[in-house]
């Protein structure tokens, strides 16, 4: 496989993040067209990308393009939060032992979860209770932020536009950002307009 070719077709982040999650490191790999677009679009585009999309736009109609209030007390938000930072902790365990492959799962294992926590307080339905609506898309937004900071080392163009979108000052991108657990992303600060950050490539045809 001639990979620029490949980087040309499908962009650098996109390739990068395959051979990270598919191939233990320093180990040989399969490398499959087909493989490669299914990993994209279950990881990328469906999970990390839909969500930030969902989340940020709905932040963008209901809100102003302000970053909401989170909700004190909400132990199903305090809950995601600490998976997240606890499956953060084990992407850095993995770093560290060069099982690379295994920190890009605890990763996607995360949005996972946040995916199911969206799902779960469906915040499109909380017209009626902006204030709910609000700490739920606060929560996620939250959550979107600490895998962006974790997932800079796999999608490094990717993952800095989505903090773009968050509006994460560069000085608030490192590791230790991720871990804290009082950091967040002030109530009422304003956001750029929401934007698709991963491509959904679609597989060849059968003629």
């Amino acid at each position: 496989v001639e990979p620029t070719s490949v980087v040309d077709e499908f962009g650098a982040d996109p390739v990068r993040y395959y051979l990270l999650r598919e191939i233990s490191w320093g180990q040989d790999g399969d490398w499959g067209r087909e493989k490669f677009i299914l990993r994209n679009n279950a990881d990328l585009a469906n999970n990390f990308g839909n969500l930030a999309q969902r989340s940020l736009s709905m932040i963008a109609k209901n809100f102003g393009c302000e970053m909401p209030l989170r909700q004190d007390g909400s132990a199903v938000d305090a809950k995601l939060i600490a998976e997240t930072i606890a499956a953060i902790s084990r992407m850095e365990e993995a770093m560290v032992t060069e099982q690379i492959h295994e920190a890009a799962a605890e990763l996607i294992g995360a949005l996972s979860n946040a995916n199911l926590y969206f799902a779960d307080q469906a915040p499109w339905g909380l017209k009626s209770d902006l204030a709910r609506m609000g700490a739920v898309l606060a929560t996620t937004a939250d959550v979107l932020r600490r895998c962006a900071i974790a997932a800079l080392p796999f999608v490094p163009a990717s993952a800095a536009k989505i903090l773009d979108l968050l509006a994460v000052s560069a000085d608030q991108r490192l590791l230790q950002h991720a871990l804290d657990p009082d950091l967040i992303v002030a109530a009422g600060t304003p956001l750029p307009a929401p934007e698709p950050v991963f491509r959904k490539f679609e597989t060849a045809k059968a003629n």
